[in-house]
């Protein structure tokens, strides 16, 4: 029998699958990832080598735009969980 999971986010969550980038420190290339849900706090994604990504970084929705810093909420292989910190910069 399956138990319902009681929801423990303040936003509701929508489910998006589409390209994003991560950047952190001086590196100058931005890191690929995917992202599966989103809600006005933050993301649930995927990327290669999560493990080793930061737990502060930015995130860019859209190459042209600006990102948003990033805190990481969870890791559970293969997602990353993170809430927004900032508003676009």
């Amino acid at each position: 029998m399956l138990t319902k999971r009681r929801e423990l986010r303040n936003a509701q969550r929508k489910r998006t699958r589409s390209a994003a980038w991560i950047s952190f420190g001086a590196s100058p290339t931005p890191i690929p990832c995917v992202l599966w849900d989103m809600s006005e706090q933050g993301v649930r994604l995927t990327a290669a080598h999560t493990e080793i990504l930061p737990d502060r970084f930015t995130l860019h929705l859209a190459k042209d735009k600006p990102g948003r810093l990033c805190r990481v909420a969870w890791r559970k292989k293969p997602y990353l969980g993170v809430r927004f910190v900032s508003e676009p910069v």
